[in-house]
């Protein structure tokens, strides 16, 4: 246990030592470990010398940049989630003393490692340890320990989430404490009704007043109901908005304590002791929106899209084009109406920014300043230290949202592709996992007013339709508002097409065909050399193709291409004609060009030079096998 865990905690930055049953330090001691992290050798001694299952301890401080509330009554954890935003995600400890909790925030300069700070609540941070998980701690003749377990939160957790900065109001609440300020223990009568629900302490009264709703176990609409009578009734009266923001904070809590995980257990809460409220609200409540494109009926803003293909079709070729037409506000295929201009981020493992991905932006006409590449997330170890790893999906999305709202013009965010960046921790092949995350992706995507663009690869399988090929769990394709193929032409592999698996946002639009063009370029960074690269060429016209025939070849042919079929038959059964006349007859009917080469295959028909400069023309397969026949 102790050498696993230990390697964990260190990983994430955080020194550790070990610690006996009674919270005691088990080496001599611990002090060299709050300027320095221990060494494999270190852990591995102790491991072997003190046993696996010898207890973890965490240095506190500057080191680990970690400071952690230590709460020693339900009544202190009450207080302490009242002064917590709404939004903020805590890792909190269960400690083995009922009711008790840690909770984790990143180093804070000005609190000093004691106790006692407000009633209940101790706060250790430079100079002081906590015990963590899994540790266990035996009952002692002095009653500071008691048998029990130190359990992380299911939901909050290091690893899963980093320590925030403390907030502004729990510090000053700790430092009033020093002051004299705030000793009445909580829960305690501390004012007479007449200064309840005032201006300075309306927030913490609503929030305790709808937490003991909770713990009688009053039912929701009815604690709902008293506590915007209560709100109403405030000094000033306090905004409905932010009163049910008060009622919601209290729900948590009670959800997250150990009385109201155990109660959710018992079946006679499934009923009419229910803690759940569902947001119902009838459709005329709600404001139409016009679902707005960053590529016209292809790629949403606020949504998902997941863009799909084999390797080396040019999914990451036509992303890079599309994300360097937003760089410059050049519209996309589908539109003449320009796009306003923004940044890109593009995540991925696969193309090297020096390599590939500047040099293809170069290529592109991109403005390199709103092109933003990132691998990588950055974990602060220290003040001046980080620790880098792969983008992760699960964990790292809050990260994500921070750099969209620093740049402030993010227009497209495009993770290629997803499974180099789902983490240890995310089976891409569950149906559940990949439900929740494409679940909080798009809620993401909504949020923030951003299309959001996932690539992903095809499996070897043999499914028979083209979304299900898709690698990996299903719900990559279920949970996608829409879904793009790219696929190279079976009549031309020059030309590449981008096709519409689904959409459940619109009629879905024809293929868009595409061509990737090799160039060269000369930059700044290499004076006078070439630089062979890529860009993309759109097709003028869309085509109108199977995509489960281009995807499954034994499929029914399209409309266009049987078309294209009577078409070539009947202008060749008289004989041959020019290739050029029998394309001048295809424009004119609208057959494109996949469909009139799609037919030109599957009729076997042949082609002849004429003269040197003359073009070609074309025959039946029928009539060129007698043509061929007579001339011997």
């Amino acid at each position: 246990m102790f050498r696993e865990y230990a390697d964990k905690y260190l990983k994430l930055g955080i020194s550790v030592f070990p610690a006996r049953s009674n919270k005691v330090p088990a080496i001599l001691s611990w002090a060299p470990y709050q300027t320095r992290t221990a060494t494999p050798e270190e852990i591995e001694a102790w491991s072997e010398d003190l046993g696996d299952q010898i207890n973890i301890a965490l240095v506190c401080g500057n080191l680990s940049n970690i400071t952690v509330v230590d709460c020693d009554s339900e009544e202190a954890a009450e207080k302490i989630e009242s002064l917590l935003p709404d939004q903020i995600e805590v890792p909190i400890v269960f400690t083995p003393k009922k009711g008790c909790r840690h909770y984790y925030f990143q180093f804070t300069p000005g609190l000093l490692n004691r106790a006692r700070y407000q009633a209940g609540i101790d706060v250790r941070t430079e100079g002081g340890y906590v015990l963590a998980p899994p540790s266990q701690t035996k009952k002692t003749p002095d009653g500071k320990c008691v048998d029990g377990e130190y359990i992380w939160h299911k939901e909050y957790q290091l690893g899963k989430n980093c320590p925030p900065p403390m907030p502004a109001g729990l510090r000053d609440y700790l430092l009033s404490g020093l002051k004299g300020e705030g000793q009445v223990r909580c829960g305690e009568e501390s004012k007479d009704r007449s200064q309840i629900l005032v201006e300075g302490t309306r927030d913490q009264d609503l929030f305790h007043l709808a937490l003991q709703f909770f713990k009688d176990r009053r039912p929701l609409e009815e604690i709902r109901q008293n506590i915007l009578r209560a709100a109403a009734i405030c000094k000033p009266p306090q905004p409905e908005k932010e009163a049910l923001a008060k009622l919601d904070s209290a729900l948590k809590f009670y959800m997250k304590s150990g009385k109201g995980k155990a109660k959710c257990e018992k079946a006679d809460l499934i009923e009419e002791d229910q803690s759940t409220l569902l947001d119902c609200r009838p459709l005329s409540s709600f404001v139409c929106r016009r679902i707005e494109y960053l590529m016209q009926d292809r790629i949403p803003f606020g949504m998902v899209t997941l863009i799909v293909g084999a390797g080396g079709v040019g999914k990451s070729t036509l992303l890079t084009e599309i994300a360097c037409r937003v760089t410059r506000g050049e519209p996309l295929p589908g539109t003449n109406k320009a796009l306003a201009k923004g940044s890109v981020i593009y995540i991925t493992t696969e193309n090297q920014p020096e390599e590939v991905l500047k040099p293809r932006a170069i290529a592109c006409g991109g403005n390199l300043d709103r092109f933003h590449y990132t691998r990588n997330a950055l974990i602060h170890t220290s003040e001046k230290a980080t620790q880098p790893h792969v983008f992760d999906i699960v964990k790292d999305l809050p990260a994500l949202k921070k750099q969209v709202a620093l740049l402030r013009d993010v227009q497209i965010a495009i993770i290629d592709p997803a499974i180099s960046h789902v983490g240890e921790k995310m089976d891409p092949n569950s149906s559940t996992h990949v439900r929740h995350v494409m679940d909080t992706l798009s809620a993401f995507a909504d949020e923030a007013k951003i299309a959001l663009v996932i690539v992903a690869h095809l499996a070897k399988g043999t499914a028979e339709q083209a979304m299900y090929k898709v690698a990996g769990s299903h719900q990559w394709v279920a949970a996608a508002r829409v879904v793009q193929a790219v696929s190279l032409a079976k009549e031309d592999n020059e030309l590449h097409l981008l096709s519409p698996l689904k959409s459940n946002v619109y009629v879905s639009p024809l293929t868009l065909g595409f061509k990737i063009i090799k160039v060269c370029i000369q930059t700044d960074d290499l004076p006078g050399i070439n630089i062979p690269t890529v860009r993309v060429e759109f097709e003028d016209q869309e085509i109108d193709i199977d995509v489960e025939a281009q995807f499954n070849p034994g499929n029914l042919e399209t409309s266009q291409t049987t078309d294209a079929m009577l078409t070539l038959q009947h202008e060749l059964h008289n004989g041959p004609r020019p290739e050029q006349a029998v394309r001048d007859v295809m424009t004119a009917k609208g057959i494109n060009r996949g469909s009139y080469y799609n037919a030109r295959r599957k009729l076997k028909i042949h082609t002849e030079k004429i003269g040197k400069e003359g073009g070609w023309r074309l025959w039946l397969h029928d009539h060129w096998e007698a043509y061929c026949g007579s001339k011997k």
